[in-house]
């Protein structure tokens, strides 16, 4: 990948998988006709030449609402996550890149430059909607994994990166629910748990919002719920809702169209779905199951 200054710690260039004549003509091939667009991008430079090739394509057609999203955003500068705001861009981030120590070390990226490599803090500061991603088979699908480690930034061995770059809990969450499902134009279908929308959700042991931040990866998953169809119980109750003596209407969560929902954004420490007659603590929505 292209750096812009300061570059590589070893003074190597990187490379291009896609030549910049080549990328502005696909920008502008597909922007204009009304496309989203989906950038695999990790490298500075290609950054900024994305934004500044986006940036004139708006001006010669301001486009029909399609996205343009950067995948990956390895290393980035504030002043680009800034321009990608003003143009309404969004990121599908690889949150696993923030744990590798190799890209701190001075023959690479070095330790500021590493340190900092998938911005998620300043995008969080800027509003910049985004999802996570493991590049699976590159690393494993665990999302509360994603989750743990947009909030802490600890890299594998055990070393904390860029603090400023971690986000809030909350915000984590979204990046693994509803802001993952605008990344893939999916918002009114999933991401969410509202009235209408598939009823896709986990069912876990303890709220992310309350434990310590270290403990999410390690939250006991107690069912998953697919359509509003069980997928996958510990407890027999899960499977079969009806048994739960605390929700005597057959929990009907698990229809379709969920009704009486409550996510209170104002006090996100509350996670639940009422049947009117109480709650479930501790479910979280979520946009892939």
């Amino acid at each position: 990948m292209e750096l812009a200054i300061p570059g590589y710690g070893d003074g190597h260039q990187g490379g291009w998988i896609m030549p910049p004549e080549l990328l502005r003509h696909q920008i502008n091939l597909w922007w204009n006709p009304g496309y989203d667009i989906h950038i695999h991008c990790n490298g500075s430079l290609a950054l900024s030449i994305i934004l500044d090739t986006l940036e004139k394509a708006v001006v010669t057609h301001p486009g029909k609402d399609q996205r343009l999203i950067i995948e990956h955003l390895g290393v980035s500068s504030p002043t680009e996550i800034e321009r990608m705001k003003k143009r309404g861009m969004g990121v599908s981030a690889n949150a696993y890149y923030s744990m590798a120590d190799t890209y701190a070390q001075d023959s690479n990226l070095g330790p500021v430059q590493g340190g900092q490599i998938v911005r998620l803090g300043t995008l969080a500061r800027e509003g910049t909607p985004f999802g996570l991603h493991s590049d699976f088979p590159m690393a494993p699908i665990k999302r509360l994994f994603m989750a743990w480690i947009a909030t802490n930034r600890v890299t594998a061995l055990g070393t904390q990166m860029a603090p400023e770059e971690n986000v809030p809990v909350f915000k984590a969450l979204q990046g693994i629910t509803i802001d993952a499902a605008h990344v893939l134009r999916l918002e009114t279908i999933t991401g969410s748990i509202a009235q209408g929308k598939k009823a896709d959700f986990v069912l876990l042991a303890e709220s992310p919002m309350k434990v310590d931040t270290m403990k999410i990866k390690d939250i006991e998953i107690l069912g998953t719920a697919w359509k509003a169809n069980p997928t996958r119980s510990t407890p027999a109750h899960f499977a079969r809702p009806q048994t739960m003596p605390a929700y005597p209407a057959a929990c009907p969560q698990f229809r379709l169209e969920v009704p009486h929902i409550h996510i209170d954004e104002n006090h996100p420490a509350r996670f639940a779905v009422t049947s009117g007659s109480g709650g479930i603590n501790g479910l979280v929505p979520t946009s892939l199951v």
